[in-house]
């Protein structure tokens, strides 16, 4: 199974699950008092590491098309631009503070969490649908580069746990 497009490790795929739950012993299987009694805590159902799985080839994921693989570029600033920048933003993405992402902008009109993995979900931007006149563009990632228009706001956690079970 490939984990993303630029590293086949699955080392990357736990380091990155560990950065985003926080350091659990976690089995892709049911609840059960044996598993409990074998030291693990963190649960997933086959359906919810795939939903991980998915997001994180998303996030880490290279996005390549066909044709622009074998042209080369004459202005590298605006290609970097372009890799950086997800559709549905308001500007070229990476243009903002350093350091900053969507998440963290008060534009970012963010709409609560998946189901299934408790990650984040992708959320329009405010400032894309003022520039277009109320038309609402893509959904864009959390981990998306701020762009110009960037504004402070809240920060959101990026996943939000299930509160556990209590086992008696």
């Amino acid at each position: 199974m490939q984990i993303a497009a630029h590293d086949n490790a699955p080392e990357a795929f736990v380091k990155w699950l560990a950065a985003q739950i926080g350091e659990h012993r976690w089995i892709v299987a049911r609840r059960s008092k044996a598993r409990i009694k074998q030291g693990y805590d963190h649960f997933f159902t086959k359906r919810r590491f795939m939903a991980l799985l998915a997001h994180f080839d998303k996030e880490t994921g290279e996005m390549t098309d066909s044709v622009s693989a074998h042209l080369t570029e004459p202005n590298m600033t605006l290609a970097r631009q372009r890799a950086e920048t997800k559709p549905g933003q308001a500007y070229w993405g990476g243009t903002g503070p350093d350091g900053k992402t969507c998440r963290t902008c008060a534009r970012w009109e963010a709409d609560g969490y998946m189901a299934s993995s408790g990650l984040l979900k992708d959320a329009p931007c405010g400032k894309y649908r003022a520039l277009m006149h109320g038309q609402q563009g893509d959904r864009v990632p959390h981990f998306a580069k701020a762009c110009k228009y960037f504004e402070q706001g809240d920060e959101r956690p990026i996943h939000k746990p299930k509160t556990p079970v209590a086992t008696s």
